[in-house]
């Protein structure tokens, strides 16, 4: 085995132990003192200036005061940017951090987040200033950059250590005839939820209990609840595929989704993708077959907008329970 497959190997088996958003921080600030082209790549991405002849300075959860800990502070010049990494917490601070007594001395300010911020979220960043990045998209420009040889390995470890943390995969065409389809799907599955958002709802991974998988189903649990309410359901998106052909399936188990159960159970009125089923465990909303039977002959780009549609479709219709 090579020395960059050890490394990565490495990186990777990390990434599934060190999975909070101080330990995505605590390496992002290590490969950035690491590396100066790393370091000019992360500060870009945010669309913050970064001069090559200046020096610079990159803090790791410096205090400026006793309210403000941002998760990095970049100094280089005359320029501070306040920088904050977000995995799946939805708390931005954008006021605490431009209303602080030190806010006059920070050029720029910055989030990085692995999940969609929704619209009134960007409406507050925009409102604070705060340049808005993902993760995604980060690593995928990554990347593109040339590094020196002695940085290639540590920052292929790193890149594999970010999608292992942020549950980002390349996707294929999902083909249900491939065994390997059903690694896909979950991959796009888990995007799906990681990208969706809802106004006033906070729409969460949550991360694989032994249930989500068993001898005739897969699947990814996700968190849903008001932003102004107290309840909070964790219904599965997953595939059944005892029968032919499988079924791509939102369900809402009595334990974990009682509003939901209680309210659908023994309905029939499906919507514009979806169909009603229920039985005494469950309520489910199914993809219809003419949605299915196109998704099962679509490319991947036309697979995610199917799966995107009927997502967004079933939790608005669930949310107006919550």
């Amino acid at each position: 085995m090579s020395e960059i497959s050890t490394l990565t190997n490495l990186f990777k088996d990390l990434g599934t132990r060190l999975q909070t958003e101080n330990n995505l921080s605590d390496m992002t600030w290590a490969i950035a003192k690491l590396s100066k082209t790393f370091m000019k790549a992360f500060i870009n991405h945010l669309e913050l200036p970064f001069q090559d002849n200046v020096p610079y300075f990159f803090y790791r959860e410096i205090s400026l005061n006793e309210s403000c800990r941002p998760d990095f502070l970049f100094e280089q010049g005359n320029n501070r940017f306040i920088i904050e990494n977000k995995i799946y917490d939805t708390n931005y601070h954008f006021e605490q951090y431009t209303s602080h007594r030190e806010a006059k001395n920070i050029t720029g300010f910055g989030i990085i987040s692995n999940h969609k911020l929704d619209n009134i979220s960007l409406e507050k960043a925009q409102k604070n200033n705060f340049k808005v990045a993902y993760w995604e998209d980060f690593i995928e420009g990554l990347k593109r950059n040339k590094f020196y040889d002695e940085e290639k390995m540590c920052i292929e470890a790193y890149i594999q250590y970010v999608k292992e943390v942020c549950s980002i995969m390349e996707l294929k065409v999902i083909r249900f005839n491939e065994l390997s389809s059903l690694y896909f799907l979950n991959g796009l599955i888990t995007k799906i939820i990681h990208k969706y958002s809802f106004e006033g709802f906070e729409c969460k991974f949550y991360p694989p209990p032994p249930r989500a998988h068993g001898n005739y189903w897969s699947g990814q649990y996700f968190s849903l609840n008001r932003k102004s309410g107290s309840s909070t359901v964790y219904p599965i998106f997953g595939i059944y595929f005892k029968e032919e052909p499988p079924v791509i399936y939102i369900s809402c188990e009595k334990d974990w989704c009682k509003p939901i159960y209680e309210q659908y159970k023994g309905k029939k009125k499906g919507g514009i993708s979806y169909n009603l089923d229920s039985d005494d465990w469950e309520v489910s909303f199914v993809l219809k077959e003419q949605r299915f039977n196109e998704f099962t002959k679509a490319t991947l780009e036309q697979q995610k907008i199917i799966l995107k549609e009927y997502f967004a479709e079933v939790i608005k219709k669930i949310a107006n329970n919550l």
